[in-house]
């Protein structure tokens, strides 16, 4: 065989090469994008009594979910001045036991008129929670406890949005 047939085996044996490699790239890059999720809409309800003892969350949207909280490491400055600012970190658990993920709470409060709100953010999903990713905002309501009259329950509605990625 000559040199020209040679080298026309050797380019269709490249030419060939190529294509895979664009094939595989493509399914790489369509198995990456499977595995992120768009953002979608979410509402997130917890509640606590007035002496800090967590009750439950739900969430609606992007997560129907329910379950159990617990209050992790709690920082707050500013005391008994105008304005104070604070983080709150949380561990959420739904009642299936299946999945659980952290959500973080940075916040500010003003003492004068007891409004207290900010922004959240969830990381650290496992279980069904794996790969949890997500940012909103919140605001605090007190309401009574029905459950015991002269206390309160701190409400706090959440919205935003979240994505698995």
């Amino acid at each position: 065989m000559g040199n020209l047939g040679r080298h026309s085996k050797r380019r269709s044996l490249a030419m060939r090469v190529l294509a895979l490699a664009g094939i595989v790239g493509v399914m790489l890059v369509s198995a990456v994008a499977a595995r992120a999720t768009p953002s979608t809409s979410v509402s997130f309800f917890l509640t606590q009594h007035d002496d800090f003892g967590t009750i439950a969350w739900q969430a609606h949207g992007a997560i129907e979910d329910a379950g159990t909280w617990a209050t992790g490491r709690v920082t707050f400055s500013g005391g008994k001045s105008p304005v104070f600012a604070g983080m709150i970190e949380t561990a959420e658990t739904n009642t299936a036991q299946t999945g659980s993920f952290r959500m973080n709470f940075h916040g500010l409060g003003y003492n004068a008129t007891g409004a207290f709100s900010g922004t959240w953010e969830i990381s650290r999903g496992t279980g069904i929670y794996k790969g949890i990713h997500g940012t909103g905002t919140w605001y605090e309501v007190d309401i009574p406890d029905p459950a015991n009259p002269g206390h309160l329950l701190f409400t706090f509605p959440c919205t935003g949005s979240v994505h698995f990625g």
